[in-house]
C-alpha cells in the first residue's frame, strides 16, 4: 500500500511538471550568431537588434555551430538571472535562450 501511495504521488509530480514545461512562453529573437570569450571559456550568444546577447549553451549550441557569424531568428524559451558581486550588490541581468528551433538563417 505504501508503495503505490509513493508511485501516485511521482505520478502526478511528473503531470504537473510536464503541465508547466508546455505552458512556458517563447520569445522569437533575430541576431548575429557569436562566440564570446577566451578559451576555455567560450560561450556562444545571440547578439540581438536591441543590443541584448541571449546566452546558448548545450545541444541548442550545436543546434546553431553552423551559424556562427551568420543572422538567424530563432524562438527559445527566455531565461532571466540577475547577476551580484561577491558583497551582494546587483550587477546586471543575464539572458539565455534554451529549446532553441531555427525559424531560418538570414545571413
Amino acid at each position: 500500500m505504501n508503495k503505490t501511495f509513493v508511485l501516485a504521488l511521482v505520478s502526478c509530480a511528473f503531470l504537473t511538471a510536464g503541465g508547466r514545461d508546455s505552458a512556458e512562453k517563447t520569445v522569437t529573437v533575430s541576431g548575429e550568431v557569436m562566440l564570446v570569450g577566451n578559451v576555455p571559456f567560450v560561450e556562444m550568444i545571440i547578439h540581438d537588434t536591441k543590443e541584448r546577447d541571449w546566452f546558448v549553451s548545450g545541444g541548442d549550441r550545436e543546434l546553431l555551430n553552423d551559424f556562427v557569424g551568420q543572422e538567424v531568428t530563432v524562438q527559445g524559451i527566455p531565461h532571466e538571472t540577475e547577476l551580484s558581486l561577491a558583497d551582494g550588490s546587483k550587477t546586471f541581468k543575464r539572458y539565455a535562450l534554451s529549446r532553441i528551433v531555427i525559424i531560418k538563417p538570414l545571413g
